[in-house]
């Protein structure tokens, strides 16, 4: 009985100085996001590339990819297409008149993967980051390496944010966000993984997204250069979708 009170003591104990070191961290890379105003003017390069390895829907498999001027500043953003890439997507739209099975994929990704609000975030990374970490808890803090520097790894479990009918069909949901600080306290990587199911009456549809991000200060702009997605569901009992979005933003 002695040496159950024992143990239950140290565990007692040292769960009471690591809490406020987990919240501790928390309010460390709230504090390091708040650096970032995200007002000053920016002209990139960016490329959207997508890897599809399975999607429904006629969709060809391979890599695909579309290059855009951005620049964002007080006034707005504004994206600026290259002429050739909306002939090419409007005659590859076209031709699915004459042939149903043709595959279109540039139009497919300035339709679906160039999205302005997305563009808009990873020009200024650090408030959708905070927003994530909103009602967000603590489940690891500790030393790591980044691109072989030291860095401070946070990983925090995430309630994401869904509507009331995304809620009405889930049936399990499971998040986590990792991020990495410099030796400066300045975030320099972040990744998440989302795990969901959903699901209607018999039909149950697993989802999975992991998602990475290499991060650079931009004046006073928390840039992600590099942005991965990687998305995949099943259902049926079979795949249903397998596909990678990659945005690289070249200053």
């Amino acid at each position: 009985m002695t040496s159950v009170r024992l143990v239950l003591l140290v565990t007692l104990v040292l769960a009471t100085f690591r809490a406020p070191a987990l919240a501790d961290g928390l309010a460390d890379v709230r504090a390091a996001l708040a650096r970032f105003e995200g007002n000053d003017p920016i002209r990139v390069s960016v490329e959207v590339a997508v890897v599809v390895r399975k999607q429904d829907g006629g969709v060809p498999t391979g890599r695909h990819s579309v290059t855009l001027r951005a620049v964002d500043g007080p006034t707005g953003l504004t994206l600026d297409y290259a002429r050739a890439q909306i002939d090419k997507a409007t005659a590859e739209a076209r031709k699915l008149r004459s042939d149903p099975a043709s595959p279109t994929p540039t139009d497919g990704i300035l339709r679906d993967d160039v999205d302005a609000l997305a563009i808009a975030d990873t020009l200024n990374v650090a408030g959708p980051l905070a927003y994530l970490l909103e009602g967000a808890t603590v489940l690891e803090d500790g030393p790591d390496e980044r691109a072989g520097q030291p860095a401070r790894r946070i990983v925090v479990k995430v309630d994401p944010p869904l509507s009331s009918v995304d809620r009405k069909y889930l049936k399990e949901i499971d998040m986590t966000l990792a991020l990495w600080l410099g030796s400066d306290g300045e975030p320099v990587a972040a990744e998440s993984r989302l795990e969901l199911k959903v699901g209607i009456l018999f039909l149950n549809v697993k989802s999975r997204e992991h998602e990475h991000w290499e991060l650079q200060r931009v004046g006073d702009r928390l840039l992600a250069t590099r942005h991965q997605k990687d998305k995949s569901a099943s259902g049926l009992g079979r795949e249903l979708l397998d596909r990678t979005v990659t945005t690289t933003v070249h200053v």
